[in-house]
């Protein structure tokens, strides 16, 4: 049993152990809320860094990937920080570009090489990034079952890849402002990237090397 005499200093030992533990819950809950909020923020930011970029349907706006598309490099840089990768690069087209290698894979920034301040006007996702909650990897079947049915494909196309194709926003002379195209190698196959692409980007809005 105990003693009246240690029974004092027990009680404050127990209830200073209690504060104790109330503070680190409070400091790491804090933390917690912190990281929350900068994420928000961080969207927030993507979306209003350039005023030029694609007005699409609200129900795409809040999706990382296509966030980017229309912002500058260094703009990119301001929330990415120093890519892995960039230059100069002649494949599908000569572009400048910047690479970030991400848990997920990899994220492709490419700009056309005319444009002097460079803007990411195309997109490329590889393992398992995600845009509009289909991820690369997934077979055609399973992204049509949550993208629904495409506007293209699949079908053969250039590399003896299969390739499907989804249109968003305005169509203009039969192109979309928007397109995502996913590759496989296979039409029962995992898709290898995704390509999002800023088709109705107007070159005259931007001043030129």
């Amino acid at each position: 049993m105990i003693s009246h005499k240690l029974f004092r200093p027990l009680t404050l030992f127990m209830l200073l152990i209690f504060i104790l533990l109330l503070l680190l819950l409070s400091q790491a809950w804090g933390k917690t809320n912190h990281v929350r909020q900068r994420e928000i923020k961080t969207v927030g930011q993507i979306s209003s860094l350039n005023p030029e970029r694609p007005a699409l349907d609200l129900d795409l706006q809040g999706d990382p990937a296509l966030n980017f598309l229309g912002n500058s490099f260094a703009e990119i840089k301001e929330l990415l920080g120093e890519p892995q990768e960039h230059g100069y690069s002649n494949w599908h087209g000569p572009h400048n570009y910047m690479i970030y290698n991400f848990e997920k894979g990899p994220i492709r920034f490419c700009s056309p090489f005319d444009v002097r301040d460079k803007v990411a006007v195309s997109i490329f996702i590889g393992a398992e990034q995600e845009i509009l909650g289909a991820k690369v990897g997934m077979t055609f079947a399973e992204i049509q079952d949550i993208l629904g049915d495409p506007d293209f494909g699949p079908e053969l196309g250039m590399g003896d890849l299969f390739y499907m194709d989804y249109f968003f926003g305005a169509t203009n002379n039969q192109m979309p402002e928007v397109f995502i195209s996913f590759s496989a190698d296979a039409i029962n196959s995992p898709t290898h990237d995704a390509f999002i692409k800023w088709e109705a980007f107007e070159y005259d809005k931007v001043e030129m090397m």
